[in-house]
């Protein structure tokens, strides 16, 4: 799954869009392909690994740091 993510974004993309609402699939690609041409950092950057991979790191990065920084 990282190298899909690295090599195309758009895959993963159209796969946790496909994954949430199946029915939906020729739509959602049609819009995924056009958002990701203008924004490709911002969309797919903030979706693929924000739903995948870093929610798990985030939550434990999140928590750790807020630990942190209230006892500091």
């Amino acid at each position: 799954m990282r190298a899909n993510i690295e090599e195309v974004n758009t895959t993963v993309t159209l796969k946790s869009t496909t994954i949430t609402t199946t029915n939906t699939t020729t739509t959602t690609t049609n819009t995924t392909t056009t958002i990701l041409e203008p924004g490709k950092f911002t969309v797919p950057v903030s979706v693929l690994p924000g739903r995948p991979s870093r929610k798990r790191t985030k939550k434990q990065d999140g928590g750790k740091k807020r630990k942190h920084v209230l006892k500091m």
